[in-house]
C-alpha cells in the first residue's frame, strides 16, 4: 500500500529554517554596518522615480543595472519612512523566498529530501547570511533566478499559457533587475 504524502508537513520542515533565519537575520541586522553599495542604492532609490527613470533611458543608469529594484526600493522607503529599521526587510524577505522558491524547485527534481537540504544549505550559508540582508538588488535577484527556475521547471511539467506567462514574466523582471 503507497504511504501518503503529507504536503503540510514536507512544507513546515521547509519554513520553519526559514523563519529560524529570518529571525537570525533581523536581529542581528544591527551589528552589520552599511557597505558602500547599501549607502548609493539607498541614496539613489529616495530620488523620484522619474529621475531614475530619465537616467535609465539616456543610457547612464543609477548604477549600471536595470531599475526595478530601484524603484520597487524607492516606494519602500515612502511607505516606511525611511526608517533605520525597516531598511534592509525587503532584502531578508526576498532571500528567504528566494530559498523557498529554490527547494520547491529541488523538489520537482530530486523530492522532499532535496528542498530541505537547500534550504538547510541557504540558511547554513555564511554568503547568504551576510548578502541575504543588504539593501541592495542581490536579494531581488536571486529571488527572481529562483522563480525563474522554479517557473521554467512547472512550465516543462505542463505547458500551458498561464506557466509560460509566469515563465515569461519572471523573465522579463529578471531583466529590469541585474
Amino acid at each position: 500500500m503507497p504511504v501518503l504524502k503529507q504536503a503540510r508537513n514536507e512544507i513546515a520542515r521547509q519554513v520553519m529554517p526559514l523563519l529560524l533565519f529570518g529571525v537570525a537575520l533581523i536581529g542581528s541586522n544591527r551589528n552589520f554596518t552599511f557597505i558602500d553599495d547599501e549607502v548609493w542604492i539607498l541614496d539613489s532609490a529616495a530620488q523620484p522615480v522619474r529621475t531614475t527613470l530619465a537616467l535609465f533611458r539616456s543610457g547612464v543608469g543609477q548604477h549600471e543595472h536595470p531599475p526595478l529594484y530601484d524603484i520597487l526600493l524607492h516606494f519602500w522607503l515612502r511607505w516606511t519612512g525611511g526608517s533605520f529599521e525597516y531598511l534592509r526587510l525587503p532584502s531578508i524577505l526576498l532571500f528567504l523566498a528566494g530559498l523557498f522558491l529554490l527547494a520547491r524547485a529541488a523538489h520537482r527534481l530530486g523530492g522532499p529530501s532535496s528542498a530541505i537540504a537547500v534550504v538547510w544549505l541557504g540558511a547554513l550559508w555564511p554568503f547568504g547570511f551576510h548578502y541575504g540582508r543588504l539593501a541592495a538588488w542581490y536579494s531581488f535577484s536571486f529571488f527572481l533566478v529562483a522563480g525563474l527556475t522554479l517557473a521554467y521547471l512547472r512550465y516543462v511539467e505542463d505547458q500551458s499559457f498561464g506557466r509560460w506567462a509566469v515563465f515569461f514574466v519572471s523573465g522579463v523582471a529578471l531583466l529590469w533587475t541585474n
